[in-house]
């Protein structure tokens, strides 16, 4: 069993949630300055947002039943923002759980999906305590 990735409490393994990839986008806030006769310079506002999409696969009857997709939904909900790291160990900062889609398949008795296919869709968070408490 190896580790391929870890959000906070949720760990993505090799015989567990079937990890099948992961990707990352990243906005620049730009502004552009108008000026006339000239091509317009171009301002970094600073850091923009930056996405994670991770999409898998569970096996609810080899692999713990229901309860992971429900547990994902649930931290979705609760909006707190959770540490992301790589099994490799690269650490790619807070995420809060933005979306989780969930798509059941081979459906067999009593409604159980024999496969459901996931994607969470994360955004990078600041964390730290301001004057309202954790944002």
């Amino acid at each position: 069993m190896s580790l391929l990735m870890l959000l906070g409490e949720f760990q993505f393994q090799t015989l567990a949630d079937n990890l099948n990839a992961f990707d990352i986008s990243t906005d620049a806030r730009l502004a552009d300055q108008d000026v006339m006769h000239r091509v317009p310079p171009v301002q970094s506002l600073g850091p923009g947002k930056r996405a994670i999409a991770l999409d898998g696969t569970i096996l609810p009857e080899h692999q713990g039943g229901l309860g992971q997709i429900e547990a994902l939904h649930a931290a979705a909900d609760f909006g707190l923002p959770r540490p992301l790291a790589t099994g490799y160990g690269r650490f790619l900062g807070f995420y809060k759980i933005a979306k989780v889609q969930e798509k059941a398949r081979y459906i067999a008795y009593a409604g159980l999906p024999r496969k459901i296919e996931f994607k969470i869709e994360l955004l990078r968070s600041p964390i730290g305590f301001g004057a309202f408490g954790l944002f």
